[in-house]
């Protein structure tokens, strides 16, 4: 499909088959490509939506390009606010981090009247930890029930510590740790009727998607389209994971898209040490910084 090639920037996709402007689309997608560009779609129609059978109709889309660090959407008051708190939530990452070292336990914050409201407010994030740009831990929970700051807490210790596919953080691993925090906007529930339907109003890159059927469910972060750029593939694997089949959709089939505002950054404290025996361990302390103990 010329939209799915569209949104992949799949260049050699596009013929004149599928697209009449074929030549100044694929220029455009490659000088897109290259800049590291961002796509939205903002809608695809037929001929068949307005007049005329829909057995023979003529396809009409339109999209949006960003350049990398702008928003995807013109007025985005949920990234400004994430944003704005971006290094206060790699700090909260980072501190939990470190008290997971010094104590097996997550970081302690107090909510009090001058904590920013984002923070104080019930919220959902994930915590991401990548070594050398490979994947070391990533734990997170899709529903708001606590504090943000409490929330971003917890992850970032269970990242480190309690993620069942790595083992526990080495304490020479700190250098070269890179964080993020995901801050996921609520889910909203899609109307849709079928899955064809639900496939077009997918949004790559964007949407983050929860999908419940049949007593299973499971979610995706907007990150995993970047390994399924194509909407049936992200649809399919997202299905797989719940446990459903691949073809599997019903009447009771439910989705909720939501989207996922990221903050990076490194793990700059405690200095990185590495430990002499393995039944040592760090503990930091603001006026001493990291000492090593021997239990």
């Amino acid at each position: 499909m010329s939209a799915e090639a569209i949104e992949r920037f799949d260049i050699g996709a596009i013929d004149s088959a599928g697209a009449c402007g074929q030549v100044p689309t694929r220029g455009l997608l490659l000088a897109a490509r290259r800049r590291g560009m961002a796509i939205e779609r903002l809608d695809l129609r037929n001929s068949g939506d307005t007049a005329g059978p829909r057995d023979r109709v003529v396809g009409y889309g339109a999209w949006a390009l960003y350049e990398p660090g702008t928003p995807t959407q013109p007025d985005d008051p949920e990234r400004t606010a994430v944003e704005a708190l971006s290094d206060r939530l790699i700090e909260i990452a980072r501190r939990s981090i470190v008290m997971g070292f010094d104590s097996g336990a997550p970081a302690q914050f107090v909510t009090d009247p001058n904590l920013p409201a984002l923070l104080a407010n019930h919220g959902a994030a994930f915590v991401t930890l990548r070594r050398n740009g490979a994947l070391r831990g990533c734990i997170g929970s899709p529903v708001a029930w606590r504090p943000l700051i409490e929330d971003v807490a917890q992850h970032a210790y269970n990242a480190a510590f309690k993620d069942p596919r790595f083992p526990p953080l080495y304490l020479d691993e700190l250098q070269g740790l890179d964080l993020s925090v995901s801050v996921l906007t609520p889910p909203v529930a899609m109307s849709f009727t079928g899955e064809a339907d639900l496939l077009t109003q997918l949004r790559p890159r964007i949407d983050g998607l929860i999908i419940r059927d049949a007593g299973r469910s499971s979610l995706f972060l907007p990150s995993v389209w970047e390994e399924l750029p194509d909407r049936r593939q992200f649809l399919t694997h997202l299905k797989l994971k719940a446990g459903l089949a691949a073809d599997h959709f019903s009447t009771g089939f439910t989705a909720l898209r939501f989207r996922s505002i990221e903050v990076k950054g490194g793990m700059a404290e405690p200095a990185p040490l590495v430990l002499p025996t393995p039944q040592a361990r760090v503990v930091w302390s603001p006026a001493r910084g990291p000492e090593v103990r021997f239990e």
